[in-house]
């Protein structure tokens, strides 16, 4: 009965987040993890409830709630789910949307192009985890060609 009630909260958590309701999205996701504290989805929606500036646009202090968040959130699906290809591209997408491309301490020391690698590894026909592979590996954090693209 518990779990069916989570699934239920995580789909009304899924569709007010498309609404862009977000604190009552939070809150559904919140209640779908007290009845299946083990709820992948409702985490993985959780996480994608956070509303972050693109391209490192904020303070020191920003970027570091913002990571405890993906590592909360993200990291806890993780933490559950090893083997979640959507997980890992989850927490690669958050930090590449924030403009993240060095390791994260929040995340284990982990960079936005770890997890698109082991989503990768774990599915290998994944076009946007082999896009963001090649393409990562290749440009340099400060935006120069490193030498991957050289060879």
């Amino acid at each position: 009965q518990a779990l069916h009630c989570a699934r239920v909260y995580s789909n009304l958590g899924a569709m007010l987040r498309r609404s862009n309701r977000m604190p009552e999205s939070r809150a559904a996701y919140a209640s779908a993890l007290k009845l299946n504290p083990r709820s992948v989805e409702a985490y993985i929606g959780l996480g994608k409830c956070y509303r972050a500036p693109a391209g490192k646009a904020g303070t020191p202090a920003q970027r570091d709630e913002f990571a405890r968040f993906l590592a909360s959130t993200y990291g806890a699906a993780l933490e559950i789910a090893p083997a979640h290809v959507g997980a890992h591209l989850a927490v690669a997408e958050g930090l590449a949307m924030w403009g993240e491309r060095g390791k994260c301490d929040a995340l284990g020391g982990k960079s936005a192009l770890d997890f698109y690698a082991a989503a990768l590894m774990l599915q290998p026909h994944n076009t946007n985890a082999a896009t963001h592979v090649a393409y990562d590996a290749a440009v340099e954090p400060g935006g120069g060609v490193g030498r991957a693209a050289e060879a």
